[in-house]
């Protein structure tokens, strides 16, 4: 992932997925995603609204969340893949 940070919009109430991916810099390296989970932080009182685990499909990671209120939120997925953890984030936000 680069240095800028994916912003989603959502409207209040909606539910959505939102998918990510994992690549190696080696072409020739299978990545194996073995556990992914996600956590989505509010952005005002840095607590930890929503959490769960990810659906895995090969490469990519997929996480169902929605909200009842309005807001900016930090999403973090963390995944294992092999001896590696990796952490990938984005700013969601709820109108």
């Amino acid at each position: 992932m680069d240095d800028s940070i994916r912003v989603v919009e959502f409207y209040e109430g909606e539910e959505r997925v939102i998918e990510s991916e994992v690549a190696s810099c080696d072409a020739n390296e299978v990545v194996v995603i073995s556990d992914a989970s996600w956590t989505l932080k509010n952005r005002q009182t840095g607590e930890i609204e929503k959490s769960g685990s990810c659906e895995i499909d090969g490469v990519t990671m997929r996480c169902f969340f929605g909200m009842d209120i309005t807001g900016r939120f930090d999403l973090e997925i963390t995944a294992r893949v092999g001896r590696e953890t990796i952490k990938q984030r984005a700013l969601v936000k709820f109108i």
